[in-house]
């Protein structure tokens, strides 16, 4: 059965290049969201293996897609790869206290990001946040 993945970038051009890279390699199906609440909706429905979220996004901070992410059970189950763009130390910090699997600047290598992905869904479960 292939990996759901769903792909969260209000760049068009990002977000068809991860679908078409994934998609040729035969084990993944993805589903791609313009906007942060158009992500959260998709997460619900289509219950996505790995989600690949951007930092920036038109509506609202990635980071907050991602806190209501795994606030949220069975959302916070499911592991986030971040991109960005930006070059901050503090934002890559804030994504990790908040329990991203991973952290990738853009612009990146398609290959390794495949890479990540893969390593994402290979390794065991990762716990979700804990209550505060």
């Amino acid at each position: 059965m292939p990996h759901k993945i769903l792909v969260v970038d209000d760049e068009a051009n990002i977000r068809k290049v991860l679908k078409m890279s994934l998609e040729k390699l035969g084990h993944y199906r993805v589903a791609t969201a313009a906007t942060g609440e158009e992500g959260i909706k998709l997460t619900r429905q289509f219950k996505p293996d790995l989600i690949i979220l951007d930092i920036r996004l038109p509506d609202m901070n990635g980071i907050d897609v991602l806190c209501y992410l795994k606030s949220e059970f069975p959302l916070s189950k499911t592991p986030v790869l971040m991109l960005s763009g930006l070059d901050d130390e503090d934002i890559r910090q804030q994504c990790h206290h908040e329990y991203c699997e991973e952290y990738v600047d853009k612009p990146f290598v398609i290959q390794d990001l495949l890479d990540r992905i893969q390593s994402i869904l290979t390794r065991p479960q990762t716990p979700a946040k804990p209550e505060s």
